[in-house]
């Protein structure tokens, strides 16, 4: 799973944040908190309002004890 959250994150820091969201629809385990982190932050950068609200909904429904996952949100 590491190894899927890597590529989301690189996907997203390329600007590619539609192919890192479909990477992370793809992937045959359930999402981390990891991968929707990476997504939210840069959706952040890149503007991407429509992803990020996604992402960021599904980080917070994970409830994790990350206090900087928040901090994007």
């Amino acid at each position: 799973m590491e190894h899927y959250s890597c590529m989301v994150d690189l996907f997203a820091r390329a600007c590619l944040v539609k192919k890192a969201e479909e990477f992370r629809n793809k992937a045959p385990l359930l999402p981390t908190a990891a991968m929707w982190a990476a997504l939210v932050g840069a959706c952040q950068v890149y503007e991407n309002t429509e992803i990020g609200e996604r992402a960021a909904k599904k980080l917070q429904e994970m409830g994790t004890d990350n206090s900087g996952h928040y901090v994007d949100c």
